[in-house]
């Protein structure tokens, strides 16, 4: 199974599932790792995170409960990236975890320690 990744549309940001509001957090791009297992859904991130503009934020879906501490985990390690939000959504009995990363701007970050 391979990551789909799609730019967000204006407006495109508010999506319901069986009903229930998603998150209305700002994205510029989206990348879909569902079916992906650990350490993939970070794998495909970190490379789409490399394409980002200072200041942009990819959405990440995954199926992987792990991802949520894989995310947590690398936004510790990695200064470059800042995990805005995560948020677990249900779909038709299965849990979908959602990410929020922004590439920090390099002059904010080095600024800041």
């Amino acid at each position: 199974m391979t990551a789909r990744l799609r730019a967000a549309k204006p407006n495109d940001n508010k999506q319901k599932r069986e009903g229930s509001e998603l998150s209305t957090t700002r994205f510029d791009h989206e990348l879909d790792t569902s079916g992906l297992k650990c350490p993939m859904p970070v794998v495909k991130a970190r490379k789409e995170v490399r394409t980002l503009e200072p200041g942009q934020i990819l959405k990440v879906v995954s199926t992987d409960r792990g991802s949520v501490k894989d995310f947590q985990g690398w936004a510790k390690l990695d200064k470059k990236v800042e995990l805005l939000a995560q948020e677990t959504e249900s779909t038709n009995g299965s849990e979908i975890y959602v990410h929020f990363l922004q590439l920090v701007d390099p002059a904010a970050a080095s600024a800041g320690g």
